[in-house]
């Protein structure tokens, strides 16, 4: 069926409508149910009654959003399937994260992410603490804003700033009205457009090609050993691919848009049982995206010169060259409608922290309805910065991998530590997370000036040296208690 672009054009905007009315009008169904004025449990979600598939589906788009479909196809296209890890390596922290950190972090009734540390810490170092999961939030955002400009960019001759600040300025808005309501409506309905827009934009890809057995024996011939998920053979670089595994894989655990979702669910069982299932929805996901990568290798460029192009918007290229109009428009549909629902839980997840956990912290006497236009403000606030990060950087992937760096070598540690060392001393915290810090800017600075150093699995060094620091000044610590036990002791005997 052949359309004209401007119908194209109108059935993306159809869509992204139908998303945007769902986050503005669907939490209100559920206000009226309620006489109460709202208050950030309200906004938050730790009110509501959302069914489990619900659930499901906005725990599932925790990961699954523009940066992660645009980014998954991006690294499959250029860096092979050996370094494209994420998809797998996501999916897998969020079973991980069912089976260990679910029932320790609900146990504490926390309202947000940072509450398990705001109930241990000084809220001094709560704010260093917030440093990390904020920017590991804004950089995530980014990556998911880019993701949309590069796709419109590239299909309707757009202005890419104009893509950025329009995505932005809608989810800021139903997401500052609606709060994990207006999420996880839009999440459902994000993973609907998915399913229906590029799982079926992928079989007309490949006819183009000829058959998928032509495409991945290209693949294979291209990339040869790096055209399979895990490597061949262990040599120095593998310890640089092991490192990416488990700073994608624990990274991915301690993101206030997981665990505030994980919130909304009645019981600890019913948590687990969800988030498990959402670990292998989300691999599925990632399979278009896959699929994108991998055609892409197959391309006659020769037959496209002249045309712009950049790795980040492989699939919205191949979406306008190789399928129909109206598949190409459903396509970018579900990629427009990814990136406006993603970015909105990422929105909440930084507002909820900083008025509950610092804002508040900070002024005490605030009332809830202070705290809750704290809340919206900072939304708004949050999205401004994303959207200008975003304009600046040219990499979904790299963006996108960026914040998980930052929230594993800083959050990770403290998180293990606050869950499941709970009698450990806060000096031991504070020491701890400055050896994560110092040694993240070293090793940063020693791979920009020595190349070799990039072979190094230097973020799961830094995470080592964080918890050895941990252990270590507890040992000591404990041990100068005694010795000063001790003394006071052999101190009152002698004065007897």
């Amino acid at each position: 069926m052949n359309i004209s672009k401007e119908m194209q054009i109108f059935i993306v905007i159809f869509f992204n409508v139908i998303i945007f009315a769902l986050g503005v009008f669907a939490p209100r169904l559920q206000k009226k149910k309620k006489s109460s004025s709202e208050n950030l449990d309200d906004l938050t979600g730790r009110n509501s009654k959302m069914p489990l598939w619900v659930s499901l589906l906005t725990i599932t788009a925790t990961w699954v959003g523009g940066g992660y479909i645009n980014g998954t196809a991006e690294s499959a296209f250029s860096n092979g399937l050996l370094e494209t890890i994420a998809p797998w390596a996501f999916s897998l922290s969020l079973i991980i994260a069912a089976i260990f950190f679910v029932t320790p972090f609900r146990q504490q009734n926390p309202k947000t992410f940072m509450d398990v540390f705001t109930k241990r810490f000084s809220k001094k170092f709560v704010a260093y603490l917030f440093i990390p999961a904020l920017l590991g939030e804004i950089f995530w955002s980014s990556a998911i804003l880019l993701a949309l400009g590069a796709t419109l960019s590239t299909l309707f001759d757009l202005s890419l700033s104009l893509c950025i600040w329009g995505s932005m300025f809608m989810a800021v808005i139903y997401t500052a009205l609606g709060g994990m309501w207006s999420v996880a409506c839009t999440d459902v309905a994000q993973l609907f457009l998915i399913a229906l827009g590029l799982f079926i934009a992928v079989p007309y890809v490949y006819d183009h090609f000829g058959s998928f057995e032509i495409v991945w024996s290209n693949y294979k011939n291209h990339f040869l050993e790096k055209s399979s998920f895990l490597p061949a053979t262990l040599d120095r670089n593998s310890f640089q691919w092991f490192d990416t595994v488990f700073y994608l894989v624990l990274g991915g655990i301690p993101w206030g848009s997981y665990f505030q979702r994980v919130l909304i669910i009645s019981t600890d069982k019913k948590a687990k049982q969800v988030s498990i299932a959402a670990g292998f929805l989300c691999f599925l996901f990632a399979i278009p995206s896959l699929l994108f990568g991998i055609a892409g290798v197959s391309i006659n460029w020769s037959n496209f010169a002249g045309i712009e192009f950049e790795q980040s918007m492989i699939i919205p290229f191949m979406l306008k060259q190789f399928t129909p109009p109206l598949i190409c428009a459903l396509g970018l549909s579900a990629l427009t409608a990814a990136v406006m629902s993603s970015i909105d839980s990422s929105l909440l997840s930084i507002a909820s922290n900083f008025s509950w956990n610092i804002y508040k912290e900070f002024r005490p006497a605030s009332s809830q309805k202070e705290i809750l236009w704290v809340t919206k403000i900072s939304i708004v606030v949050s999205g401004f910065f994303a959207a200008l990060l975003a304009l600046n950087i040219k990499s979904v992937y790299h963006l996108w991998a960026l914040s998980s760096d930052l929230v594993y070598v800083l959050l990770f540690p403290q998180l293990v530590g606050v869950l499941f060392f709970s009698r450990l001393s806060n000096t031991s915290f504070i020491f701890a997370f400055a050896m994560g810090s110092i040694s993240r800017t070293v090793f940063y600075f020693l791979c920009e000036e020595i190349q070799w150093f990039q072979l190094w699995p230097y973020r799961s060094i830094c995470v080592a040296l964080s918890f050895m620091t941990l252990f270590t000044c507890e040992f000591f610590l404990t041990r100068k208690e005694k010795n000063e036990d001790l003394f006071q002791f052999h101190g009152k005997y002698q004065n007897n």
